[in-house]
Parts: C-alpha cells; structure tokens; sequence
C-alpha cells in the first residue's frame, strides 16, 4: 500500500497486526512513519498472549505476540530526512490494558499503544536521549 508522505495525521488500527508476520509488522510500522505527519499519532490495540475469546477455533492464524515484540519493532522505525539533516522516529506516548477487556473479562491481554511521530538529529539513539 503506497500513500503520499506526511498525509496523515492519525494512523489507527484495530486487531490488525497480530495477522501479520513480524517482517510485515516492521513495514508496516516504517510505511505508517512515513504517512505520518511531523506530532501525528500512530494508535493501535492487539491482543497479546492468547486469543481473547472463549470459542476455539481451528486454524488460527494470529500471531499472539508479547507486547515487548510490538515495542521492539516500532521503536526501531526510522525516517531519515531526504537532505540527511534529521530524521523521524516513533515515541511512545502511552501503553496500556484496554480497560473494558480488564473489568468485563478479566483480560489484561488486549494492550493500546499511542506513539508519537518526532523529529531528531540525524544518527540520534533517542531510546536513551537526555532530555533537554
């Protein structure tokens, strides 16, 4: 799926990723870099773990992932800028169990993140920044 760079502000999805294999999550996470604009918002909500349901199925194909895999593969996507002045990475904002799920089920497995499209200093290990 190709879309104009910086053309969105929020990216959303729902019970997306965990249909996909890790190589695909890690191009899709720098595919949805580059639509996103300067400050834009990448949120997203998988189940982790385990499915979330009571039925069992046959032939699952969902990668149940430990949120950590998800946290590996988006803080890794980055952006160099085309004159290699700065670059864009994803922060996060915020990481958390989907409420409802805790209170009406008892799921703690179905985890939201928020990350926040930044702009740094070229060649920037922003995992250990310090602020300034």
């Amino acid at each position: 799926m190709s879309q104009e760079a910086g053309s969105y502000d929020v990216v959303f999805s729902n019970w997306l990723l965990m249909y996909l294999s890790d190589a695909e999550v890690k191009t899709l996470a720098a595919k949805i870099l580059s639509w996103l604009s300067p400050g834009g918002i990448l949120f997203f909500r998988e189940s982790c773990f385990r499915p979330s349901g009571d039925r069992p199925r046959k032939g699952n194909p969902t990668h149940y992932r430990n949120p950590r895999d998800y946290f590996a593969m988006f803080d890794k996507a980055e952006l160099p800028s085309s004159d290699g002045a700065s670059s864009a990475h994803l922060e996060l904002v915020c990481c958390k169990c989907v409420d409802t799920y805790v209170t009406v089920k008892k799921n703690q497995n179905q985890i939201c993140w928020k990350y926040q499209k930044v702009l740094s200093a070229p060649n920037t290990n922003h995992l250990f920044a310090e602020p300034e």
